[in-house]
């Protein structure tokens, strides 16, 4: 059976999305773009409030500690209708990389969020910090420092961040992620 490692963030919820909203409740200019113009995975480039680096990431960290977070990030919907058909055919894992300056709570919300849209068991979630690690035969992810150290099928949906990566295969969503995957095996 396949082994399947499938990111959380920006991959199967908008993680991107939901930092900007709340970034803006809280009252900072932030900057919003089309994922395809996101020229950078680093989030703190997105946040015009802020004079400094330093500045700018603790408003990160403000936004990412806030109440609740990582739980209410809405999934996305494609990911949800691919998923019943994908967790019957092969041995999938939930993997994400936990925000380190609250480790705990992140991963506690992270995994009560599988549980609420993408069922599985807890042996499935994987939080970890260095994905190249992981050994299987497909990743699906959208940063470009998990893709290009992946030593298996590199699977992305296209951000602007990630255009310059060698992936065997780019998708627009998950339905074509299913077909991908249904093509070759």
């Amino acid at each position: 059976m396949l082994k399947i490692f499938v990111d959380m963030d920006d991959t199967i919820n908008y993680m991107f999305e939901h930092f900007y909203e709340i970034g803006c409740f809280f009252g900072y200019e932030m900057k919003c773009l089309k994922p395809i113009d996101r020229d950078t995975w680093d989030l703190y480039n997105y946040v015009n409030s802020g004079s400094t680096v330093s500045e700018k990431k603790k408003i990160v960290d403000r936004i990412f500690t806030s109440f609740n977070f990582w739980y209410d990030i809405p999934p996305r919907k494609d990911a949800m209708e691919v998923w019943q058909w994908r967790k019957t055919r092969f041995d999938i894992y939930i993997v994400t990389s936990p925000w380190m300056h609250d480790y705990v709570k992140c991963v506690e919300q992270k995994y009560l969020w599988i549980k609420k849209y993408f069922p599985i068991d807890f042996t499935h979630f994987i939080p970890i910090s260095d994905k190249s690690l992981l050994d299987g035969d497909i990743i699906i992810d959208d940063s470009p420092k998990v893709l290009d150290n992946f030593k298996g099928i590199k699977i992305t949906i296209n951000k602007g961040y990630n255009t310059g990566c060698e992936v065997d295969y780019r998708a627009s969503n998950w339905y074509d992620i299913k077909t991908f995957i249904e093509n070759i095996f």
